[in-house]
C-alpha cells in the first residue's frame, strides 16, 4: 500500500501570480482601488506582493490604488470593508475578509479548498463576490501521479481529516477509474479512526 503527503513549496507563488496575473489588466481596469490582507511576512507573501505589484503597474490602463495591510493593523481593516476588491493571502486574512460587508469582493490566496468551503458556508457570502485560488491539487491529479511514478501500486492508503472527509466516495470511484484500489482512514486530532 502507498501513501503519499504531497505538500506544495514556493514554487506556488510564482502559479498564483501567474493566474492572478491574467486577470491583473482586467484588475486595473475593473477596480480602482485593491486591497491585499495578510496575515505574516513569509516569503510567499512577500513575493506576491512584490510580483503582484509589478503586475498590476505594467498594465497600460489605469493602476488601481493599492494598499497591504497587515492583520495586526486592526485599525486598517476598516478600511478593507469599503474596498472596491479585498485579495486576502492565507486562510487568517480570509476568514477576516470573509466577515467584510456582503458586497465586498474577496479573492483568497494561499488557502485549501476545505477552508475556503468551511469559510464560504459560515460566512454565507455569494460566490459571486467571494473565491479563492486554492492550493489544492485536484484529487485525480494525484492519484494520476501516483500512477506515474508508482506504476506496480495497485493499492492507495489515503487519510482524511474532518474536513476532508466528504470526499471519501469521489476518492473511491477515482480510484477505481485509474485503476486503484483506494483504502480511506480517517484521522481526527491525531488519532487513527476505525
Amino acid at each position: 500500500m502507498v501513501a503519499l503527503n504531497l505538500k506544495f513549496p514556493l514554487k506556488y507563488v510564482n502559479y498564483l501570480v501567474f493566474t492572478l496575473s491574467i486577470f491583473a489588466p482586467s484588475i486595473a481596469m475593473a477596480y480602482t482601488g485593491v486591497i491585499i490582507v495578510f496575515n505574516s511576512s513569509t516569503a510567499a507573501n512577500t513575493e506576491f506582493l512584490e510580483s503582484f505589484k509589478a503586475e498590476i503597474l505594467a498594465t497600460k490602463n489605469t493602476t488601481p490604488s493599492m494598499k497591504v495591510i497587515d492583520l495586526d493593523d486592526t485599525d486598517k481593516l476598516a478600511m478593507a470593508d469599503n474596498s472596491e476588491l479585498v485579495i486576502a493571502l492565507g486562510v487568517k486574512a480570509l476568514q477576516t475578509a470573509s466577515k467584510l460587508k456582503h458586497a465586498t469582493p474577496v479573492i483568497g490566496a494561499f488557502t485549501t479548498l476545505p477552508a475556503f468551503n468551511r469559510l464560504l458556508e459560515a460566512s454565507h457570502r455569494d460566490l459571486g463576490n467571494f473565491t479563492a485560488i486554492v492550493l489544492d491539487q485536484s484529487y485525480t491529479r494525484q492519484l494520476s501521479l501516483i500512477k506515474t511514478i508508482m506504476p506496480e501500486a495497485k493499492r492507495v492508503g489515503i487519510l482524511l481529516g474532518s474536513s476532508s472527509s466528504k470526499y471519501a466516495e469521489y476518492l473511491k470511484e477515482e480510484g477505481e477509474k485509474a485503476g486503484r484500489s483506494i483504502n480511506i482512514e480517517s484521522v481526527v486530532s491525531g488519532n487513527l479512526i476505525e
